[in-house]
């Protein structure tokens, strides 16, 4: 396992994620890895001393805002608003599961690499093991047809073309939280060995419909838990998504490093309140879905970069 890992590490570009061009040697390598420590290592990232230093010192977690959250969010310097989430929902053939793992993973290597993309997440359902969300983020709408005239992409089509078992549906959202670019971007480099760990994440998917014209209320709400959240320990990320073509669908993102931090949200006074806050904007319940992470394997590909300022 350490030999293939230093193989793949030795192909790493310069964002610190590889460009492999076989589908078999990612698909050997995460077999052979998985079969021996849990976990594909895709990449061995050089750490970068300056970084490591500005994370030094203390941790403030007061700040005041003199702007509606939702404003706050909409309004940050060099923000994210040309940002476009793309959800791929993929229900794939019994017994496809490890072959479309694989062929996705190649793909969001490759497509990571590409200059208009800032994430390419791969999970799968925690209930359902043939149900796939591929999470695209983009750092402008030119970007999603960008990616699809690349050559990773037209492969990556082909390859999983028939181990569908319904046509894949896309959903387009904005990104309304965070607004900070770098709480968006893969990391060219992770700090620390414990940022650069293989580690099964979980992510928690929820979606509201919200009454028309309680929109900023809700996200006003939201905002400040998903704040709130950022502090605790063992929360990743708490994204928060709109959709493009229906302003009234929302969808958050949540993602923790254990099942115990996961529980320890949900059972928090200040997410107990949210749900009180906002059960007055919606339309219907809210709905949840539970995922583990394929790619990235690292933690520190997961996490906001700066949480107090995300």
């Amino acid at each position: 396992a350490a030999a293939a890992a230093m193989a793949l590490s030795a192909a790493i570009a310069s964002r610190g994620i590889s460009k492999l061009n076989s589908p078999a040697a990612v698909t050997g390598i995460r077999r052979q890895l998985r079969a021996t420590q849990g976990w594909g290592r895709w990449a061995m990232c050089t750490r970068s001393a300056a970084s490591m230093a500005e994370r030094k010192g203390p941790m403030r977690c007061t700040r005041a805002y003199s702007a509606t959250p939702a404003a706050q969010a909409q309004a940050t310097p060099a923000d994210t608003r040309d940002y476009l989430s793309v959800h791929v929902f993929v229900n794939v053939k019994e017994g496809t599961e490890e072959d479309f793992a694989d062929a996705s993973v190649l793909n969001a290597i490759n497509s990571a690499d590409e200059p208009g993309v800032a994430r390419f997440d791969v999970i799968q359902n925690s209930e359902d093991p043939l149900k796939f969300v591929l999470v695209e983020v983009y750092k402008d709408g030119d970007a999603p047809a960008a990616h699809k005239e690349t050559e990773h992409y037209a492969a990556w089509r082909d390859r999983v073309a028939d181990m569908m078992a319904t046509p894949r549906s896309a959903v387009k959202m904005k990104v309304v939280f965070p607004p900070k670019p770098t709480n968006w971007d893969y990391p060219s480099v992770l700090d620390d060995d414990d940022e650069s760990e293989e580690q099964e994440v979980f992510c928690h998917h929820v979606t509201a419909r919200v009454m028309d014209g309680l929109q900023e209320s809700f996200l006003d709400a939201t905002i400040l838990n998903a704040r709130t959240s950022m502090v605790e320990d063992g929360v990743a990320r708490f994204d928060i998504l709109r959709h493009i073509d229906d302003e009234q669908q929302f969808m958050l993102v949540r993602v923790f490093k254990s099942l115990e931090a996961k529980e320890r949200q949900e059972n928090s006074m200040h997410e107990k309140q949210w749900k009180e806050d906002i059960a007055q904007y919606l339309e219907g319940p809210l709905g949840q879905a539970d995922f583990s992470n394929i790619f990235p394997p690292e933690i520190g590909r997961w996490e906001y970069r700066s949480k107090l300022a995300a």
